[in-house]
């Protein structure tokens, strides 16, 4: 009787340990299914080649998943907007990944995000060396520090399809700036627009660097440096630098 107990006891944890275990799978999964369905439709609208904008949609890094094989692959897009999501370095990771050996691909939006630095080191491991149509990369307002900048730079020093390189608003003093122009300087010859505004850390200090970029780079043909640092003198200098190069812009 004791024995007949204890077995009862047993099958009634065990049924409950069943049921909760049920639960829980028809749940988690059932919600994580909607929400892709939801982005598949959405995506679907979209035709083969086109630009696709998934900006203010504030998906997760599970997602992304989803995003990165709908869009980069099947829907093939030549323009892809993230902007102002919820993604964050694992999220800039699942999209590095997805970059490689990509061939469709022509911008890539993803400002007003969270990589940080990490995020921007997954991004510029993968254009260094397994990226053939990349021309445009926006990483506005991420948090991106002079760590960040550096990864940045030594991907250009590789990358030959970048032709616009967008980090305003981020956390970059005179250290990441002055790495950056250096890359762009002495090694890269295909980079156009080089967006650094509103990076309060930018200041006189890297003027000479500047300089020396715009005398020996011929392939720049836009610099931003709104909003930063830079003293009046600083700005009239810079000014007066590129007074010769025909066409060229400078954002003060």
């Amino acid at each position: 009787m004791y024995h007949d107990r204890i077995q009862q006891i047993s099958f009634l944890l065990i049924t409950k340990f069943e049921f909760l275990l049920a639960r829980k799978k028809s749940v988690v999964p059932r919600s994580y299914t909607t929400i892709n369905a939801q982005l598949d439709d959405f995506i679907q609208e979209y035709p083969i080649n086109s630009d696709i904008n998934l900006s203010n949609k504030h998906f997760d890094n599970q997602d992304l998943e989803t995003i990165c094989k709908r869009t980069m692959f099947d829907k093939k897009c030549r323009k892809l907007r993230l902007e102002n999501n919820d993604i964050n370095a694992k999220g800039a990771t699942v999209i590095a990944d997805n970059l490689h050996g990509n061939l469709t691909l022509n911008e890539l939006y993803l400002s007003e995000n969270s990589i940080s630095d990490i995020g921007a080191h997954a991004i510029a491991q993968v254009l260094a060396i397994n990226n053939h149509s990349l021309t445009w990369l926006e990483l506005h307002s991420n948090s991106i520090t002079d760590e960040g900048a550096e990864y940045l730079a030594d991907m250009l020093k590789t990358n030959k399809t970048l032709i616009l390189l967008g980090l305003n608003s981020n956390k970059i003093t005179n250290r990441g700036a002055q790495i950056l122009v250096g890359a762009i300087t002495y090694y890269n010859e295909t980079l156009q627009w080089l967006l650094l505004a509103s990076n309060k850390g930018i200041t006189d200090e890297s003027i000479e660097n500047f300089n020396d970029m715009f005398v020996n780079n011929t392939a720049l043909q836009a610099f931003w440096l709104k909003d930063c640092g830079l003293s009046r003198n600083g700005i009239r200098t810079l000014k007066e630098a590129v007074a010769s190069k025909a066409n060229f812009i400078l954002e003060l």
